[in-house]
């Protein structure tokens, strides 16, 4: 979703918003600090259409995203995409302050870089903690 006041400015093309989704500062986890994707590998990539997509432009998005290095694959998956289409764009509350819009992307992936944030922002601490015996309790 797109909030209403970009919603004016925005480019609203397929591959505008498949680019918005696989940006480091779009997503849930927190890496978009130090982000490189020439870094880490994306394992998989599940992108779901929904909405008034055409699906000519929808199957041309994997060799985009390659060609334009927007996403690497792990060498040993190299195509590790999946793709749904939904012609059903998404309901959106009159409340939100979401904007509407007739084209929607979401994607789910699995990146090597998340593991190491995870590690770097809970495991270390943790593993801190218990050292100094936080959690030990006898």
């Amino acid at each position: 979703f797109i909030q209403k006041k970009k919603l004016e400015t925005m480019n609203g093309d397929i591959k505008s918003l498949t680019s918005l989704t696989v940006e480091g500062e779009n997503f849930f986890v927190d890496i978009a600090d130090d982000y490189d994707q020439d870094m880490y590998n994306w394992m998989a990539l599940s992108l779901q259409f929904r909405g008034n997509v055409n699906v000519k432009q929808v199957n041309e998005i994997p060799e985009w995203l390659k060609k334009e290095r927007k996403v690497l694959m792990i060498d040993w998956q190299p195509n590790g995409y999946k793709i749904s289409i939904n012609d059903k764009a998404p309901v959106i509350m009159d409340d939100d302050d979401m904007g509407y819009y007739d084209k929607h992307v979401s994607m789910i992936g699995n990146h090597a870089d998340i593991a190491y944030k995870m590690d770097q922002k809970m495991a270390r601490p943790y593993d801190l903690m218990y050292s100094q015996r936080a959690f030990v309790h006898w």
